[in-house]
């Protein structure tokens, strides 16, 4: 079996036991505010502003059987006579 049948075979079989199932997941952020000020306050810039770091909450999606279906993919490609290799 070619490489790219092999490939075509592995990825619609791990997708079938695994299917891309995404889920909404958080990690905190730290993002940095502009905050109008009075220039004679301390940590105020010439121009009327200070600058502070907030903590905050971002939302991304997450594929949670990424793992097990790239494990399912490995496998089958063994199977198929076929070995992942990497360069350093």
């Amino acid at each position: 079996m070619t490489l790219q049948e092999a490939n075509n075979l592995c990825e619609t079989e791990s997708l079938a036991q695994y299917p891309v199932k995404n889920e909404v997941a958080t990690r905190s952020v730290e993002k940095q505010v502009s905050l109008k000020c009075n220039k004679d306050d301390d940590g105020c810039n010439s121009s009327g502003y200070k600058y502070e770091n907030k903590l905050g909450v971002e939302s991304y999606p997450l594929d949670v059987n990424i793992n097990s279906r790239k494990a399912v993919f490995t496998a089958c490609m063994a199977k198929q006579g076929w070995k992942n290799t990497s360069w350093l």
